[in-house]
């Protein structure tokens, strides 16, 4: 072929020149949209990808909160449960409890008014004194008994009631 160019005119040379540059360019361009082709579908293909990624990502995410907020509600339940059976057994404790002591304070009274007379006098006579008294003691208590009530529960305050009455009743016996 360069032979052949030489024996050509100067316009049919560049002619072939113009032709030869057309037909690379042509080549070039059809290269550079093959691989502009390519690189769309690179970047379509990693669109994809990375979209079906981050919806994976966010079910998965989903899920935890879900599991998370589910676990804590059965937690709560669960401790729910739990104060509403102790606080039931304390309750019955204390019924248990208060019981108890009315019966043993019935009965520290039983043995007190089987007494035929207490310090020469009639036992009648004695309940007057004995009621004057504690009438009195009430009155000057009753507000440290209230404080004490508020403060610290029925059960607390009645073991209390139990134990000065209990007290007072064993020191009236002895004499």
């Amino acid at each position: 072929m360069a032979d052949n160019n030489e024996t050509k005119s100067p316009p049919e040379r560049g002619r072939a020149a113009i032709s030869n540059a057309a037909q690379r360019t042509t080549g070039a361009i059809q290269e550079g949209a093959g691989r502009m082709a390519d690189a769309g579908h690179v970047t379509s293909d990693l669109a994809r990808q990375t979209a079906t990624t981050t919806a994976e990502t966010v079910r998965h995410l989903g899920d935890a909160a879900s599991e998370t907020a589910r676990t804590g509600s059965d937690q709560l339940a669960g401790m729910q449960q739990r104060l509403t059976q102790d606080t039931a057994q304390d309750f019955d404790q204390s019924i248990s409890r208060i019981a108890q002591i009315l019966q043993e304070m019935a009965q520290d009274w039983r043995v007190f008014a089987q007494l035929p007379g207490v310090g020469g006098g009639k036992l009648q006579d004695l309940g007057v004194t004995v009621g004057s008294a504690v009438q009195r003691v009430i009155d000057v208590n009753l507000p440290a008994a209230e404080q004490m009530f508020r403060m610290s529960g029925p059960t607390a305050m009645l073991e209390l009631q139990h134990r000065f009455a209990q007290q007072y009743l064993h020191a009236l016996l002895e004499g």
